[in-house]
């Protein structure tokens, strides 16, 4: 019988490869078809810098950076993985990320971490992801499949509108359909 937390592997950092592939193919699941147009290329760490998904457009490949911190914490590499896989299933780029991606990201990374750790952390409450996190999982907990069939004919979360939740059965006010569907940062919702 597993005990849970599972206790870290000691090698982790050569499991990177297998966790980005295993996110993904969860992300999928869980969020709509990856662009399976895209390669991925490997991942990196640079000091004092957070993680983030990092595309070339031009060779439709990705990698992701991962922070100083999951470099050297399983439970943390994990975590910014899942939220990192989610990111590449339809690469854009920062200036088009929304809040619906960066809410599905979280949810994604909290159950990602779960699965492979069976670490159950919470998702964020304060902070700029907190909202995009309530109001996604709102939408998944009311419906699992509702952006799933938004995304089922491979597009990007930014090219989804409140019409388009609104049509799949989204019960969220306008105003927080709008929001989801706005770029990230670029306004706050209470």
């Amino acid at each position: 019988m597993s005990q849970f937390p599972i206790p870290a592997p000691t090698d982790f950092k050569r499991l990177i490869p297998t966790y980005v592939q295993e996110a993904r193919a969860m992300a999928s699941t869980m969020f709509g078809p990856a662009d399976e147009r895209w390669t991925y290329r490997g991942h990196w760490s640079q000091p004092q810098q957070g993680p983030m998904m990092s595309p070339r457009f031009d060779e439709r490949t990705f990698a992701i950076r991962l922070s100083d911190r999951a470099m050297s914490n399983w439970w943390a590499c994990v975590h910014e993985i899942g939220h990192e896989a989610l990111h590449s299933l339809a690469p854009v780029s920062l200036a088009d990320d929304t809040h619906l991606e960066e809410g599905a990201a979280c949810i994604m990374a909290v159950r990602y971490r779960h699965a492979v750790t069976g670490n159950l952390v919470s998702g964020p409450t304060t902070g700029v992801y907190a909202a995009p996190y309530r109001l996604v999982s709102a939408l998944v907990d009311a419906d699992p499949g509702i952006i799933m069939r938004c995304r089922s004919d491979g597009r990007r979360f930014r090219d989804i509108s409140p019409a388009d939740l609104r049509a799949e059965g989204a019960t969220l006010r306008d105003e927080e359909l709008a929001f989801l569907c706005s770029p990230f940062h670029s306004q706050q919702i209470v």
